[in-house]
């Protein structure tokens, strides 16, 4: 039970495709998900939705929302950007004015499944050489045979040549994936959250030297590369703010 005080809107991040009008998490690979209805879960757990405007999203488009607002409907300094993020996989989203665009079905934004090398390895979702087979966490840690993601991170700063060479082909991998959607959707600003913010610093050279030999518009309007610091949070202060966003265009419910 949610006590006395009982929410006006509650919006679930979900690392995966989601069917917002049917409640259903489609697939999450990494996690190995499959036609979920987490709202029916958390039901038969105890908790008591009943009235409650409830909804899913995928993480990394509210991740994003948490970005181009400063609060529920006030737009931040920069509104318009691609936004990615790494995790266990790579996700993005594309904002333009605040809002997200997350395509006909909302299932847009799945970079990590772009290919960047057809002789790759297969990724978890069953396609060959997916960006996140080379970006995504677990392939980092793998590559530069390393368990402890904080320790790399820290190492990451001033990398040897063995993790050097390890960083310096996730960021190309990036850089070619990125270069082919900056391309496509004429935008010219890139932050990065989740487990590449933290690589940022031994990432963005490289990344910025691809974007820059790739992206047709590079020599007529600057690419820029940033780090986002809510990238823990984001998801979840995104997914607030689209909850609260219920409340302020229908202030009745």
């Amino acid at each position: 039970m949610l006590g006395t005080h009982r929410p006006k809107a509650v919006r679930l991040a979900l690392p995966g495709l989601v069917d917002a009008a049917s409640g259903r998490l489609l697939t999450a690979p990494n996690l190995r998900w499959t036609s979920v209805r987490p709202y029916e879960l958390l039901a038969s757990g105890g908790l008591d939705l009943d009235g409650v405007d409830v909804g899913l999203g995928n993480e990394a488009d509210y991740a994003a929302l948490s970005v181009a607002l400063a609060a529920p409907g006030r737009l931040a300094e920069r509104p318009s950007f691609l936004y990615v993020s790494g995790s266990v996989g790579v996700g993005s989203a594309f904002v333009f004015n605040g809002e997200v665009f997350s395509g006909r079905h909302g299932w847009a934004g799945e970079l990590g499944h772009v290919c960047v090398d057809p002789s790759g390895s297969i990724c978890g979702c069953g396609a060959q050489a997916c960006l996140e087979t080379i970006a995504g966490r677990g392939a980092i840690l793998a590559a530069a045979g390393r368990d402890d993601w904080d320790a790399l991170a820290a190492d990451a700063a001033a990398p040897d040549a063995a993790l050097g060479e390890v960083l310096g082909r996730v960021g190309r991998a990036l850089g070619i994936a990125l270069a082919g959607t900056l391309n496509l959707l004429d935008v010219s600003h890139v932050t990065l959250g989740g487990t590449l913010a933290d690589l940022a610093p031994a990432l963005i050279p490289t990344l910025v030297d691809e974007l820059n030999a790739r992206v047709l518009s590079a020599p007529f309007d600057a690419l820029t590369v940033e780090t986002v610091a809510t990238a823990e949070t984001g998801a979840a202060l995104g997914a607030a703010y689209a909850g609260a966003q219920v409340i302020l265009t229908d202030p009745a419910r």
